[in-house]
Order: structure tokens, then sequence, then C-alpha cells
């Protein structure tokens, strides 16, 4: 869910669409990143890993994240 967040707040989402294994990630009116996977969970992944890879294309992450613990709130800021 943190990943989620992160993305929202960079992305200035406006809407989060999901339906059994749909996700739809709105950053204007036709503009987004949208998945259809065997599981909700999976399509959620998808939908992260694209916009990820749009917002960070060419550059280093924002965060160095060598330690393999789990996200949490302190990543946020």
């Amino acid at each position: 869910m943190v990943l989620v967040q992160i993305i929202e707040k960079k992305w200035d989402l406006k809407n989060i669409e999901t339906h059994d294994n749909y996700v739809r990630f709105s950053t204007g009116e036709f503009d987004g990143f949208q998945d259809k996977d065997s599981t909700k969970i999976d399509a959620f992944y998808s939908c992260c890993f694209k916009a990820l890879e749009k917002l960070w294309k060419d550059q280093k992450p924002p965060f160095n994240y060598d330690s393999h613990e789990p996200f949490d709130k302190f990543d946020l800021k």
C-alpha cells in the first residue's frame, strides 16, 4: 500500500479504479496506467511497475533501496 501512496503522490493521481482483476491509475481524463491480470494483486503490481518505469526512465530512483526491508511511512518523505 505504501508503494501505491508513493506513486499517488509522485503522479498526483486523480483516481484509482479496481474491479476483480483490473486496476487503473488515472493521471488525467484520458491518461494513466492500467492492467488486467489473473488477480487484483498482480494487476496492482503491474500498474505500479509501469508507473515507476515511466517515472524513473533513464534516471536513478529517488531513494536507495539496498536494505530489502518493506516500504514504510518513512519512504513517503
